[in-house]
């Protein structure tokens, strides 16, 4: 069980002058994760470098990849002999990796809700420890990003070339409303791109 998850972020308050976080893409091949030591200058601004963080973990393959987070989970990291394991956690610390998903999933949330959680991270993640290296059994905590289907970017994949095409087809109609072969073409075209996509 997982044991240090025991206050949330509610619970927590203090100064975070200079905090860290590690977080780490599994791929699903092999037991090894991409990892991203992300420092937290600002704590305010927490989600905004997770977000970037993510972004750097996925490269490139972010723009067009029909995958989004979807979860957080947390792993044991052993840097001396390189093992990492996932951590077996109890309900409340999957209650709590839900919230910060829940924070960072937001639009927009207050400062103090990052903040919030950076300290909440510092305190419990990191053992109030400012460098993952510091434990002397070589086990620190990290964040594992668990990616999953995103339905808002199929239904975008899914829709673009049907209203592209009745864009493309009401345009090149709008030439000659009465012409039968104009009609016939632009209807063509637009048929042509909604089967093509």
């Amino acid at each position: 069980l997982f044991s240090r998850m025991k206050k949330t972020p509610v619970d927590l308050s203090g100064e975070v002058r200079a905090s860290y976080i590690v977080l780490g893409k599994f791929s699903g091949s092999d037991d090894i994760p991409q990892e991203l030591m992300v420092s937290i200058k600002k704590p305010s601004l927490l989600f905004w470098n997770i977000f970037w963080a993510t972004v750097r973990l996925r490269g490139i393959n972010w723009l067009v990849s029909l995958k989004d987070v979807k979860g957080f989970a947390v792993y044991k990291c052993n840097w001396k002999t390189g093992v990492h394991r996932r951590v077996k956690m109890d309900h409340q610390g999957t209650n709590d990796l839900h919230r910060l998903l829940l924070a960072y999933k937001s639009w927009w949330s207050p400062s103090r809700i990052g903040h919030g959680w950076a300290v909440w991270i510092h305190k419990t993640i990191n053992d109030t420890s400012g460098n993952p290296r510091i434990h002397p059994d070589g086990e620190a905590l990290s964040i594992e990003v668990v990616l999953g289907w995103s339905k808002f970017r199929i239904a975008v994949v899914i829709l673009l070339p049907t209203l592209l095409s009745l864009i493309i087809g009401i345009w090149f109609n709008s030439r000659n409303w009465s012409d039968l072969s104009t009609i016939q073409t632009a209807w063509g075209i637009a048929s042509y791109i909604a089967t093509a996509g």
